[in-house]
């Protein structure tokens, strides 16, 4: 099965909540991917803090390498809607 992570289960996973690390862990990252839009809501929230972005960054990068991003093209919604 595959999940869509919105900002809010990216933040629990950056802050180490605890149920949300243990799902994510469970999932192969194949099955996992975020929105551009998820995407462009961490990069401003980092840019207006940016002493959080210091120590959140490197976590959201290597995170992000390691799943899919869908970007806003059509073919992309298609697929997800589908």
């Amino acid at each position: 099965m595959k999940y869509l992570l919105d900002t809010c289960v990216i933040s629990d996973f950056v802050k180490g909540e605890k149920k949300t690390l243990e799902k994510i862990k469970i999932c192969s990252p194949s099955d996992l991917s975020v929105s551009a839009l998820t995407i462009m809501e961490i990069e401003f929230g980092l840019k207006i803090n940016p002493q959080k972005a210091n120590k959140i960054r490197p976590t959201t990068d290597e995170f992000f390498k390691q799943i899919s991003i869908i970007s806003f093209g059509k073919k992309e919604l298609l697929l997800v809607v589908n």
